[in-house]
């Protein structure tokens, strides 16, 4: 059987998910928040994503491309962090696990 995915491109796309959402979720598009966790799914923001706030018990997997966060506070987590990604500010008790190539924080 194959996963299921699904490409975010705003934030009424996301806000209208299940939280229950079984798979891959790839944010590629412009977002005011990540603000909750999905946890039957995979959290990816990718391409040129640009993302102003993840927090509260959001999770996610992977952020890459040229994708750009500008906060991450609460008890938001973030997996990996590579390619020419960016993540501005963190704050509180956030936790990035791994951060490679040209990312920066």
């Amino acid at each position: 059987m194959k996963t299921k995915e699904i490409r975010i491109e705003n934030q009424q796309e996301l806000d209208a998910l299940d939280i229950n959402f079984k798979g891959k979720i790839f944010i590629v598009g412009t977002l005011d928040r990540i603000d909750k966790a999905y946890p039957n799914a995979e959290v990816h923001i990718c391409e040129k994503a640009q993302i102003r706030n993840v927090y509260g018990s959001a999770q996610i997997r992977n952020v890459y491309g040229s994708a750009q966060i500008s906060y991450v506070s609460g008890s938001a987590q973030i997996s990996d962090v590579y390619g020419s990604a960016q993540i501005r500010n963190v704050y509180g008790s956030a936790q990035i696990s791994d951060v490679s190539g040209s990312a920066q924080i």
